[in-house]
């Protein structure tokens, strides 16, 4: 796929054709809730597993480093392959991604999976490799309730959007249709007449006009999103399209989407940054999912840490998962003293990070070593100054 490195800014939003009255645009605006309430209504639960080809232009991603800064990434223009699910029940959900991740240690790409899943309160971020041990780990949260919903930033990414307004879930990312007016008038994309909602986000930064949010919603497919379109400050530009077909019910469901992700160079053309290839490989609405659905499996010698909120405070046990199903803890003092998960293993409770005796005596011989040639030399001298004298 060839990937266009200039993008004229004035290309980016298409030409609305203004028509219509005021009492024509509530009338839109009603229908419009309406069939989101309807596709949220019957995605109570859903599933959805896709591919993804993500395209990366050289030097384009500043990606943060163990003790801080960052390296820019790729080192050429690069294809990324992800494989990528997302279940939900309520608000309960579950996502999962296997490909290249950013190791912070060695400054590289590396084939990773990660898993994030919260049901009934009880949260999980598994990674199959741990970046700067590549072994096993899992961060849980049992019984935490913030005061103030907060937005999930596994769920809340652009290139998801079309994700949620096709199943009408926005509750989940916590987007609201009243944020967004109507435009007046109709608009044609991809040779499908849409209307196009516009949410405007003003900011205090000196010299940055804000954002604006545009959602192109098909007429004829019951309002079904065909293109997302974000501006921020007119220096970084996210374009998305949408395809759907037609399901074994004869019910359109969502195929393929394509985004770009654009931003200012030093001489203040739009070039692309990266872009997203993704196409649905199965979905499914009104999926029967319960709370094995949302299990994640952690093999063995996964390092877990686990905050139990249930006593009303915090309260935190680490453990490694052996292999045979029981749980090895592992102390603040020992976790302070290891480099590296691995030497907790085959090591007991408490003592991870101390030297081996085998090391102790090697240790103990070059002291010795080091105390007999002192008092060899010390006596060299001795015999030497009298000699002289």
């Amino acid at each position: 796929m060839r990937h266009p490195m200039t993008i004229p800014l004035s290309a980016m939003f298409g030409l609305l054709l203004l028509a219509g009255s005021a009492s024509g645009q509530i009338d839109w605006e009603e229908r419009i809730k309406q069939a989101f309430s309807e596709r949220a209504a019957k995605n109570h639960s859903f599933r959805i597993e896709y591919e993804r080809d993500y395209f990366v232009t050289k030097l384009s991603q500043p990606e943060m480093m163990d003790g801080g800064g960052n390296k820019w990434m790729p080192h050429e223009d690069t294809t990324f392959h992800f494989s990528e699910s997302i279940i939900w029940e309520g608000e309960d959900f579950m996502k999962s991604f296997r490909g290249p991740m950013f190791h912070a240690t060695l400054g590289e790409y590396f084939d990773n999976e990660m898993i994030i899943s919260e049901y009934q309160g009880y949260n999980v971020i598994f990674r199959a490799k741990l970046f700067d041990t590549n072994t096993p780990y899992a961060g849980i949260n049992d019984g935490y309730k913030p005061e103030v919903k907060r937005t999930n930033y596994w769920m809340t990414q652009y290139d998801l959007l079309p994700i949620f307004f096709y199943s009408g879930r926005l509750d989940l990312i916590n987007y609201d249709l009243d944020d967004y007016h109507l435009l007046p008038g109709i608009s044609f994309f991809n040779d499908q007449e849409c209307r196009v909602l516009e949410k405007l986000k003003t900011t205090n930064i000196p010299n940055r006009s804000g954002s604006v949010y545009r959602v192109w919603l098909a007429s004829d497919l019951d309002f079904l999103p065909t293109r997302f379109l974000i501006d921020h400050n007119q220096n970084h530009l996210i374009d998305t399209s949408i395809s759907y077909r037609k399901d074994q019910n004869n019910e359109w469901t969502i195929s393929d989407w394509a985004q770009t992700n654009s931003g200012t160079n030093e001489n203040g053309e739009m070039v692309l940054r990266t872009s997203s290839n993704i196409t649905v490989s199965k979905s499914e609405s009104g999926a029967l999912l319960g709370g094995e659905d949302f299990h994640v499996e952690m093999p063995p010698l996964t390092f877990v840490d686990e905050s139990n909120w249930h006593s009303g405070k915090e309260v935190v046990r680490k453990y490694i998962l052996m292999p045979d199903g029981s749980e090895r803890i592992v102390t603040n003092e020992e976790f302070s003293r290891i480099s590296s998960h691995a030497e907790l293993f085959n090591t007991p409770t408490g003592m991870a990070g101390f030297p081996k005796p085998q090391q102790k005596r090697r240790s103990m011989y070059v002291i010795i070593a080091i105390l007999s040639a002192s008092l060899l030399a010390i006596v060299i001298r001795r015999r030497l100054g009298r000699a002289e004298a």
